[in-house]
């Protein structure tokens, strides 16, 4: 089984703000849960639910990985060129950070 994988998504803007999790389970599921605290949004993904589970990766993160036209990460899954780039985007704050 491929190990488990954490991030947090966090919002910068002058301050970070933590937001949600991002986890991939050793099972391969995928699971996007808010933080208790949280008030900010992350798009795709309301918060009036606070827990999304996904046996496939959500369109919405997927946007944030870099296409494979170029050939950058051609060797690399999506989880791990989310490590690599950070998911951001230039029209978002949003982060996601690896986690141990």
């Amino acid at each position: 089984m491929p190990p488990r994988i954490y991030y947090n998504v966090v919002y910068k803007n002058g301050t970070t703000t933590r937001v949600a999790e991002f986890i991939k389970e050793e099972n391969g599921e995928f699971i996007f849960r808010y933080f208790p605290e949280s008030k900010i949004e992350f798009p795709g993904f309301p918060l009036n639910k606070n827990e999304y589970r996904s046996a496939v990766l959500w369109e919405p993160i997927i946007f944030r990985i870099p296409n494979t036209l170029r050939n950058q990460y051609s060797d690399r899954s999506p989880e791990e060129i989310l490590e690599i780039t950070q998911g951001k985007l230039v029209t978002d704050h949003f982060e996601f950070v690896k986690q141990p």
